[in-house]
């Protein structure tokens, strides 16, 4: 089950991509706070790089959706890459859509999904009971 501080009554994440891939979304330990505040994707590989997507929480954009961010990885270690291209917000706001463009240089397709969530709210409230009246 997920814990997010900033989104609580989040408790699953999925990613859903255009070509009906479904990706159940995990947090990672965080050796300073317990829980990372990231969603993460996993990492998959294209083209010889190793692509992994996350979801920061800690990182929201205006509308207080969080960012996706993204990390490339080559052979001995991580690429360092413009922060336009790190970081992307979501697309519509009525919906956590996020596109990422893809790097032409590096021959990396773009990546489009929608973010699912299972939710949980807690509602406190008084409930008086009576005696009808028969």
């Amino acid at each position: 089950m997920i814990s997010l501080d900033k989104r609580p009554e989040i408790k699953e994440a999925f990613a859903i991509f255009n070509n009906g891939a479904i990706i159940k979304l995990t947090q990672k330990p965080d050796r300073k706070i317990g829980l990372s505040q990231c969603l993460f994707f996993g990492g998959y590989l294209e083209n010889g790089y190793r692509l992994e997507f996350r979801l920061d929480f800690t990182d929201l954009d205006i509308n207080k959706d969080p960012r996706l961010d993204l990390e490339i990885f080559k052979d001995p270690g991580k690429i360092k890459i413009a922060y336009e291209i790190h970081r992307t917000s979501k697309i519509f706001k009525d919906e956590w859509i996020y596109e990422w463009p893809g790097i032409q240089a590096f021959n990396l397709s773009s990546v489009r999904f929608k973010l699912e969530t299972t939710n949980i709210y807690s509602i406190s409230g008084r409930a008086r009971i009576v005696k009808p009246n028969i």
